[in-house]
């Protein structure tokens, strides 16, 4: 099993033909999330600073996306 959006992945795994089950959060009570990142209890006992350096990372990171100015070959290619 894995998590997925119900709008495309669990399609693709279907029409590969794989039996599809999905499990919606909102079917199961629980709230809709995205793009979220998950560790165990005791991984983030354990990497506390590691995982906080890689969310700062991640956020600095789509901060540029969207502050900075596009450089230009990016641009050509696009």
């Amino acid at each position: 099993g894995f998590m997925a959006y119900l709008t495309n992945e669990a399609i693709t795994v279907e029409m590969a033909g794989y039996e599809v089950t999905n499990l919606a959060y909102a079917d199961n009570g629980l709230p809709y999330v995205a793009e979220t990142f998950s560790v165990t209890d005791q991984y983030l006992a354990e990497n506390r600073e590691l995982i906080k350096a890689f969310l700062t990372a991640e956020i600095k990171g789509w901060t540029d996306t969207f502050t900075e100015p596009v450089d230009d070959t990016v641009a050509k290619v696009i």
